[in-house]
């Protein structure tokens, strides 16, 4: 349908780091209506269906409700929807998802490997809610072994290590 080919458009300008150009407001707000992605691809079994949905609400949407973001994260057993919800949240304005810290750090901390503890812990990082040397000093005590990846993150410049960068200059 019309309506799936937008979402998946949606979908692939999240994957490709692009932003959705304002002529796509002229797409008829029927096919692009997030009500409708929450209530067809949010509630789809399918795991391919719900990631689409989800790069789409975060094209389409300024800020996807808190509440979805926490339900697709808690209990939450694919890995890829957990990595997709903190890549969203890594897209956001600073603090705009401070609400979601305590279950994320929850999560970064229950990681099954690195890689995911360290997309957690950029997630934690743009939520704003504690400053990075506390963040630092609570990793460091509760999950040592994550250090080594986030000097590596640092190194590379990111738009995460631009926040550490700020934190040390104030």
């Amino acid at each position: 349908t019309d309506r799936n080919a937008v979402v998946g458009f949606y979908a692939f300008l999240f994957d490709s780091h692009q932003d959705a150009d304002p002529f796509l407001n002229n797409i008829s707000p029927d096919i692009r209506d997030p009500e409708m992605i929450v209530e067809t691809e949010m509630a789809s079994a399918s795991t391919g269906r719900k990631l689409n949905g989800l790069k789409a609400l975060s094209m389409i949407m300024n800020r996807i409700p808190s509440a979805i973001l926490e339900q697709l994260l808690d209990g939450q057993e694919v890995k890829k929807i957990r990595l997709t919800v903190y890549e969203v949240i890594v897209h956001s304005t600073l603090g705009m998802y401070a609400d979601l810290f305590d279950l994320i750090y929850r999560l970064c901390l229950a990681a099954p490997d690195k890689d995911e503890a360290l997309q957690a812990f950029k997630a934690l990082v743009v939520t704003g809610r504690e400053p990075l040397h506390k963040l630092f000093d609570r990793i460091r005590t509760e999950n040592p072994s994550l250090l080594e990846e986030i000097k590596k993150e640092v190194a590379s410049l990111s738009k995460i290590s631009f926040f550490v960068i700020q934190d040390i200059a104030l």
